[in-house]
């Protein structure tokens, strides 16, 4: 049997006056409703000296948890039948916040609670309502949904709370407004502060010259001294209070005596919001100053209901104050049947919540009608097509986007709101991953050699898919269409088999694919599916279940552009129209070593055509640092070291260095195999089809395929990149690529002589971007060539000193700058400079 009916998680026990007293008053109103509270201290929590005395006027000690580290806090689940998130700003979501931060956000989300248990936010405060990165997001979308009943101090944040994530939520009013006044006058009763009758009372929270003018102008104005206190934190007391720099400025005073400060006032003038509530809890005029730092939502969404906007203040436009506007009596009485109002609404619905068996309270929940667009950035789209897929009302279309990426679109007036598309993107939330950690890794080659000839490595795909085709099964995968884009198509004939072979190096459209792949599994059809990793895992989170009779073989992949490059490519191309097909990774017979390098043109008239990547420029494009990356494989989560495929397959790259017992002229493919079911298929590759298959290292496979075992990208832009990017959207291909590959960064501003004589000449220079430069490299002209002389490797450093050797009367030097993209050197156009010694 628990202990305790709730267990409170808040700030209660922060030095900021308003934290204490928000979470008394939470409290205060659950013990009032005949439950047992426990404040449950979070992790590695101290308390200043006033809060302590605060807890031992107002809190036996049975009402304050032991403080356990987080790795023990699930034993409150013990001791508590309910959990309460409290109230103020404890939902943090914040894409920059660390990792030890994140374990706090998660705290108080009750990430440690049971499922079986109740849980309610009160009155909870978002610190701001800047969406989650895509990893964190799943995680508190999660915690989030675990919530019995969710109820926000802000309107704001209902709002928010709806849009990303999908979840209705009821506004509540702050708490200190909520219980009954006679509250805070009986704590006054325990204060011993003299304060004399006539003053103005100031609270700030972040002192600025601004502030201290405003209340000394008011104290004048009005005749009165003013009170001033500080935020309650000892650590920041005597810098708050030089910056304040007002006599009368008090210590850190014990919660009663603050709340004494504003019962006798007779003005009220604050930068915090709990300060503005106790303003109007005791009937004070006031003025709020507007603190955007600490969220000016929560002062506008009080004031708003009570029509006391006029009392917000910017700071900053001082001077268009009306001191006789701000100093009329607010019609109170008006003002508290509002407040009354929204309290008795509030203490209604916490009591119904904590009262109401869990499971009747599960069963009135209404999730917020959403679609996959008001949750995710259409950038970090796919373009898997499994929400276009699952659609029921066909309100999804899939087509590409500025760069003719292929993504999801939402036809908002056609959309049911059912959230299918919510519950299989998988750029939203990945599937669980079971497969190995430490999987077993082959080198193969088929033993057909016109086959491997036709393949784009040693032909692992072909030997995997022939199994399932020659047992009736069916084959996914690329396929070229007659306008040079690519689709996924599906053959149950081993004559089709070609179509589904070598590399396509851009995004394939994927359209209703695994609408089709489930149709085969459910009439028990054996089914292969290869593609991309995301495309492996927005077909598992599709599906939702596991399929006996699916095997799924993913690719290593680098990245993948789009379509509408590769197209806006080939029609530049000479005699276009009479390309029959393209042929990515054509094995030259004069290579000795296979290589990616080279593409094979079929023409209609029967002749062939070999380019390779010094005339190709689209293999310059693809292979000279990605410039054609999308934005989505930037920052790709579907691949690394533990993948979704049954099988992984690619390029055994780097064989020849670590096994050259093979013969590696036509290519060798890497084998992953992640799962049982993918060993079972690998075990069964018809023997006649084996040329080479053995154990490798998985080490030396990820060694030469670096870019496909990152577990983690979050790759930036680099400069050629964003300049194709934005090129390709209104030129050639052909312009576009080529402003890129000769793209020069800026260079210097300055390049002169800081000193000179016989035996040294001292050179300075200044760069005209900073940001984009890397150092410096220094040529003299000697006996009619250019020698480099120096290279300066510190882009901190702008001066040189070089010695003159031969005692030379006339230098002619010439200078360029270099910056380092990704792992390519840009440089700028050289700055020439002639010198005469006298």
């Amino acid at each position: 049997m628990a202990l305790y009916d709730v267990g409170i998680v808040g700030c209660w026990y922060w030095g900021n006056y308003g934290s204490l007293l928000n979470g008394y008053a939470t409290f205060s109103l659950i013990k009032g409703m005949g439950l047992r509270p426990l404040n449950i201290v979070t992790p590695y929590n101290g308390f200043e000296p006033h809060a302590k005395k605060f807890f031992e006027a107002v809190y036996d000690s049975e009402d304050i948890s032991e403080c356990l580290p987080f790795e023990r806090v699930n034993e409150f689940n013990n001791m508590c039948e309910t959990f309460v998130t409290g109230s103020d700003q404890i939902w943090h979501n914040h894409p920059n916040r660390n990792e030890k931060e994140r374990l706090y956000d998660y705290f108080f989300h009750l990430d440690f609670v049971k499922d079986d248990k109740k849980k309610i936010s009160f009155s909870t405060s978002y610190g701001n309502l800047i969406p989650e990165k895509d990893e964190y997001y799943t995680k508190i979308r999660r915690l989030l949904e675990r919530y019995d009943a969710i109820s926000l101090r802000e309107e704001n944040g209902v709002d928010y709370l709806k849009k990303y994530y999908g979840i209705n939520a009821t506004q509540i009013i702050e708490p200190v407004m909520i219980v009954q006044r006679k509250l805070w006058e009986n704590l006054i009763e325990k204060s011993d502060l003299a304060l004399e009758d006539d003053y103005i009372f100031s609270y700030i929270l972040d002192p600025t010259e601004k502030k201290r003018q405003l209340i000394k102008d008011f104290s004048t104005k009005m005749n009165s001294k003013s009170i001033n206190a500080l935020d309650g934190f000892s650590a920041h007391y005597n810098y708050n209070k030089e910056k304040l720099n007002l006599e009368n400025t008090l210590p850190n005073i014990w919660a009663a005596d603050f709340l004494k400060c504003f019962a006798k006032s007779k003005f009220v003038i604050t930068d915090s919001f709990h300060g503005m509530c106790f303003a109007m809890i005791f009937n004070k005029p006031f003025i709020a100053i507007a603190n955007d730092g600490r969220g000016i939502d929560r002062f506008k969404s009080i004031l708003d209901m009570c029509m006391l906007s006029d009392r917000l203040i910017d700071i900053n436009n001082i001077e268009k104050l009306s001191f006789d506007t701000l100093t009329q009596n607010i019609n109170y009485d008006h003002v508290n049947d509002i407040i009354e109002k929204k309290a008795n609404e509030g203490r209604v619905w916490l009591e119904s919540k904590l009262m109401t068996p869990r499971s009747e309270i599960i069963n009135m929940i209404e999730r917020a009608k959403i679609s996959v667009n008001n949750l995710l950035s259409i950038e970090k789209c796919v373009g898997c097509g499994a929400c276009f897929s699952v659609c029921p009302a066909n309100a999804i279309k899939l087509s590409g986007d500025e760069y003719g990426i292929y993504r999801s679109y939402v036809d908002e007036d056609n959309c049911i709101k059912c959230g299918k598309c919510v519950a299989v993107c998988p750029a939203l939330e990945q599937p669980k991953n079971l497969n190995s950690d430490n999987p077993t890794s082959y080198a193969f080659i088929h033993n057909d050699c016109s086959l491997l000839k036709e393949s784009s490595s040693g032909g692992a795909f072909s030997a995997l898919a022939q199994i399932i085709l020659k047992n009736n099964g069916v084959v996914v995968g690329a396929a070229w269409r007659d306008d040079f884009r690519v689709e996924h198509i599906a053959i149950d004939n081993m004559d089709d088999l070609y179509k589904l072979r070598r590399s396509k190096y851009f995004q394939s459209y994927m359209g209703k694919t695994y609408k089709f792949v489930k149709d085969y599994l459910e009439d028990g059809r054996r089914v292969l599916f290869t593609g991309t990793p995301c495309q492996i895992v927005g077909l598992k989170k599709y599906l939702g279940r596991y399929y006996s009779n699916l095997i799924l073989v993913d690719l290593l992949c680098a990245n993948c552009p789009s379509a509408e490059i590769f197209n806006k490519y080939i029609c530049e191309k000479d005699r276009s129209s009479d390309i029959k097909q393209y042929n990515f990774r054509h094995k030259k017979e004069t290579n000795e070593v296979w290589d990616a390098k080279a593409v094979l043109l079929e023409m209609k008239n029967g002749e062939k055509i070999v380019e390779d990547i010094d005339n190709d420029m689209y293999l310059k494009v693809y292979h000279t640092c990605s410039l054609a990356l999308s934005s989505q494989c930037m920052d790709c989560k579907y691949q690394g070291n533990k993948r979704y495929g049954d099988i992984t397959i690619g390029d055994c790259w780097g064989v020849d260095r670590f096994d050259s017992t093979l013969n590696h002229k036509y290519g060798v493919s890497a084998i992953i195999v992640n799962n049982e079911k993918g060993q079972d298929l690998v075990d069964v590759i018809d023997k006649e089809n084996i040329g080479i298959l053995k154990i490798i290292s998985l080490a030396d496979v990820k060694k030469y395929n670096i870019l496909a075992f990152l577990d983690k990208r979050g790759w930036k832009s680099s400069l050629r990149r964003n300049k194709f990017m934005n090129d390709i959207k209104v030129n050639a291909f052909s312009v576009a690529a080529q402003n890129a590959l000769s793209l020069k960064i800026d260079g210097l501003s300055k390049f002169e002589i800081e000193s000179i004589d016989k035996d040294s000449i001292e050179l300075v220079w200044e760069v005209m971007d900073n940001n984009h430069y890397g150092g410096l490299i220094i040529e003299e002209r000697i006996n009619g060539e250019w020698i480099r002389i120096a290279r300066i490797g510190d882009n901190n450093e702008k001066r040189a000193r070089l010695e003159n050797k031969n005692r030379e009367l006339k230098h002619e030097f010439r200078a360029k700058a270099f910056y380092f993209d990704g792992s390519v050197a840009l440089y700028s156009d050289y700055k020439n400079l002639k010198i005469q010694i006298q």
